[in-house]
């Protein structure tokens, strides 16, 4: 019980009793081998060695004979011990019997190394151990993570990253260290891979600058050893073929196969090849699998993790497309370079908690490229750098720069203004605020009122972040005389002006529906005109049933189906009932995992008894939440209703970045075979009405 919590202390006593009590040697062995493991966990390294020593004078199986000797040199002590265990992994190392377990003895020989200070030849050994053949890939997780530890001391980010994130795959999530390896992954990835992104293009520019003979000698090389690994494995495909042959040959004469080396032979070296290799045990291809037996001497399971790549090959037009040759390249791959540099003093500045480097790495950029695009970004970062060093010059010199240069930059501004972050909120919350209003009108079918709003809100808000939806709105509700033409060169400026907006794909569904003769104008009466009450509530009916929905809005009115538009309407959707998909489509730039977990809150909260499944994917350039598994149309309506009414699931964004409805299992996979759902919108806006 002590084990599985965690705590090792505690369990020592109570296994040194049961040893005590013990009875046959097997148990011994396996109290002996726990305690011994246990030690090792306190750091009582003395104690640990005693331990193992006992089991390995208990004559134990070859596995755990083994298994304690590694764990001895793991533990090893020159100060308090004197032996031969350099010996032991001498002798172990040579021994056929290890030929699977070659991993884990050179771990053990870097441990021996390290600790007699011999760091370079301990790093060595801990890349034979990654190297070598081995049947737990955990130990080579635990050999990476070492050989990490070793770069980060050097400097190397960029093979710290990718011996951490390999350690973490090799561990495995149910691994003790995984949590503390992934983060630490998580921690200089970002400064590993903008590194590597400025080390490709400085090397892709070197190439550039290279003379055409030399450049085509250097890729000849390289397609050389491409040309080499095929051959190889042409090579070793033809043996295997033979050895089939062969084999068949034998099979037909009656000799069973197992019978037969050749066909053994075969059998493993294409099993490795398609597979790697492998430890010997149940659900060997599954990542989890489950509960399993124990190793008997061990209280952590162990998990297989291989990854087998294929070689790469690589010709002469793909390796020459990555170099940038022109002036238009080159400045394409500059820019890389400036937005890399620029995460890297981010990085350090952020991730590693290291100012120095972060302001020094953000001179160095300025100094490489003077008049880079982020260099407004780069004298704010080093001026709140050296802000809080307490660096005042360097401080105040980076702050008339950019105050000089970037007087207008908003982030110039949150820098210098105590009070601007707060105005620019406090703006964009009115902001939004008058474009509910403005909104509110529209679905209200207050046309006129909708207009002036609009109109009002563009006046306002010039360069506001809702300026691209004001626009629609003012143009849906502007009857423009009747003149078609002029409505559409509106809906088309849209478009035009607003391409990654949310308000330009509404503009887009609308120009369709011109295009297909499908739209009916929608005009308020004039004030003049009179009917009576019956009347106007007809109309009013009947022209909300036949508005569309401002993409990322959330009318509050309750949709319903409409049977007749849908008997009528011709798509390539369907109108049956069946099973459907609650749908948010977003902006790439919305944060999925928040959205996601406030629509599993909802059902949590409204729909515990349901099981609801909700994903997150990818859609063309957007991104989406998929719901799937309701049972029908009309409890997918009742859905859509209760969550389009609530006021926390959507509450961290703002309408224009998402657009929401429901839609027939079916029709969903229909919409994603496609790149748009302008057409679905379309369908739903006529068949799914308020």
């Amino acid at each position: 019980m002590y084990i599985k919590q965690g705590k090792y202390q505690e369990a020592i006593p109570y296994l040194e009793k049961a040893l005590k009590r013990a009875k046959g040697k097997n148990k011994k062995i396996r109290f002996h081998f726990i305690l011994g493991q246990l030690y090792q966990k306190t750091n009582n390294n003395s104690k640990a060695v005693e331990h193992f020593a006992k089991v390995l004078k208990k004559n134990p199986p070859y596995l755990t004979a083994f298994s304690a000797e590694m764990a001895m040199a793991y533990t090893y002590d020159p100060k308090t011990q004197r032996g031969n265990i350099r010996k032991i992994l001498e002798k172990a190392l040579r021994n056929e019997q290890n030929a699977n377990y070659h991993d884990q003895i050179y771990y053990a020989f870097a441990k021996l190394e390290e600790t007699e200070g011999n760091i370079p030849e301990a790093i060595q050994y801990y890349r034979k151990s990654i190297s070598a053949t081995g049947v737990n890939t955990r130990q080579k997780g635990l050999s990476y993570l070492a050989l990490a530890e070793y770069h980060i001391k050097d400097g190397d980010y960029v093979n710290a990253y990718t011996c951490y994130d390999s350690s973490a795959i090799m561990l495995g999530a149910d691994h003790s260290l995984y949590e503390e390896v992934s983060s630490k992954a998580g921690k200089y990835r970002k400064l590993a891979l903008n590194m590597k992104i400025v080390e490709r293009e400085d090397g892709l520019q070197k190439l550039a600058n290279m003379s055409q003979e030399d450049l085509d000698n250097l890729i000849d090389e390289r397609i050389q050893q491409a040309e080499n690994e095929n051959k190889r494995i042409a090579e070793e495909q033809t043996r295997l073929e033979k050895l089939k042959a062969d084999i068949d040959a034998q099979s037909s004469q009656g000799q069973w196969y197992f019978y037969n080396p050749t066909s053994l032979e075969l059998g493993k070296t294409d099993f490795e090849m398609r597979w790697g290799q492998r430890k010997l045990e149940d659900n060997w291809r599954r990542k989890n699998k489950g509960i399993q037996a124990q190793p008997e001497y061990d209280f952590e399971l162990e998990e297989e993790t291989a990854d087998v790549t294929q070689p790469d090959v690589t010709d002469k037009e793909a390796f020459m497309a990555n170099i940038p040759q022109t002036d238009e390249a080159k400045k394409a791959s500059n820019e890389k370079i400036v937005t890399a540099m620029f995460n890297i003093g981010e990085a350090y500045r952020d991730d590693l908690n290291d100012p120095v480097k972060a302001a020094g790495e953000f001179e160095n950029l300025i100094q490489r490229f003077p008049g880079n695009s982020l260099l407004a970004e780069t004298y704010v970062a080093l001026y709140e750098i050296y802000t809080k060093t307490g660096d005042s010059n360097k401080a105040g010199y980076y702050k008339n720069l950019m105050l000089q240069n970037y007087p207008d930059n908003p982030k110039v501004l949150a820098a210098t203004d105590p009070g601007y972050t707060g105005r620019v909120k406090a703006q964009e919350a009115s902001e939004e605020n008058d474009y509910y209003t403005a909104l509110n009108y529209y679905t209200s079918n207050r046309f006129a009122d909708a207009y002036k709003a609009s109109s009002n809100g563009l006046t306002k808000y010039p360069s506001g972040r809702l300026v691209p939806q004001f626009t629609l709105l003012k143009t849906l509700t502007d009857n423009y005389n009747g003149d078609i033409v002029r409505y559409r060169t509106a809906l088309e400026d849209i478009v035009k002006k607003y391409p990654a907006n949310t308000a330009a794909t509404y503009a887009q569904s609308v120009l369709n529906d011109l295009e297909k003769s499908e739209f009916k104008w929608i005009t308020e009466p004039k004030p003049t005109e009179t009917k009576d009450v019956a009347q106007q509530t007809t109309a009013s009916q009947q022209s909300q049933s036949e508005q569309k929905i401002i993409a990322g809005t959330t009318p509050k009115y309750f949709i319903q189906f409409n049977k007749q538009v849908a008997s009528t309407i011709k798509s390539r959707y369907s109108i049956d009932d069946g099973a459907h998909a609650f749908v948010v489509i977003t902006d790439a730039k919305v944060n999925m995992n928040r959205l996601r977990f406030n629509i599993l809150s909802f059902n949590t909260t409204n729909y515990i008894e349901e099981n609801y499944d909700v994903k997150i994917a990818d859609f063309a350039d957007n991104k989406m939440i998929i719901m799937t598994k309701i049972k029908d149309r009309e409890t997918a309506i009742e859905f859509f209703n209760q969550i389009s009414n609530d006021k926390k699931v959507f509450s961290n964004l703002i309408v224009n970045d998402y657009v929401s409805f429901i839609i027939l299992e079916s029709n969903l996979e229909l919409m994603r075979s496609g790149t748009s759902f302008l057409d679905y919108v379309d369908f739903f806006n006529k068949v799914y009405t308020f």
